[in-house]
């Protein structure tokens, strides 16, 4: 079963579509520790989410902050890493379809934020949103379940 998971069980989306869009040769050679970023790299790469789409994994949380679905616009994910308080604080904002973006590429930026500790971020945290606490967290899943069956 995957670490990653969000409103709409990203698991069963990445079963559906990795046997497809994985390269079997590139995915076999992914170690395990790797695997979960490189199924949600492949899946935010492969696939435009609609806008507020979120997915976890590890001590984060991505939130699609693009404003279409267009694939042929570049796709934005604000990077939310879980904090000391259980709260989670913005710490990065990523291209996942850039040119010189590849799945590989992307699922060790997504790991290296993943692993790199909240405190290296402080300087950079402050200048996005303040904490995020996780009751506010939940809200915004609950909201978005309810955005998402309009959309």
């Amino acid at each position: 079963m995957s670490n990653i998971s969000n409103s709409n069980q990203c698991s069963s989306l990445i079963a559906e579509t990795s046997p497809n869009s994985i390269n079997s040769d590139l995915s076999s050679h992914v170690s395990e520790s790797m695997k979960a970023y490189y199924e949600l790299a492949d899946t935010l790469y492969n696939h435009t989410q609609i806008p507020y789409k979120y997915f976890e994994v590890g001590s984060l949380l991505l939130i699609n902050v693009s404003n279409s679905e267009d694939p042929n616009r570049f796709q934005e994910y604000a990077v939310h890493k879980r904090t000391a308080t259980a709260g989670f604080c913005k710490v990065e904002s990523i291209t996942v379809n850039g040119r010189s973006t590849t799945v590989l590429s992307l699922a060790k930026l997504i790991r290296s934020i993943d692993k790199k500790s909240i405190e290296k971020f402080s300087e950079n945290a402050r200048i996005f949103d303040e904490e995020t606490s996780l009751n506010e967290v939940e809200d915004f899943k609950v909201r978005f379940e309810k955005f998402e069956k309009l959309y």
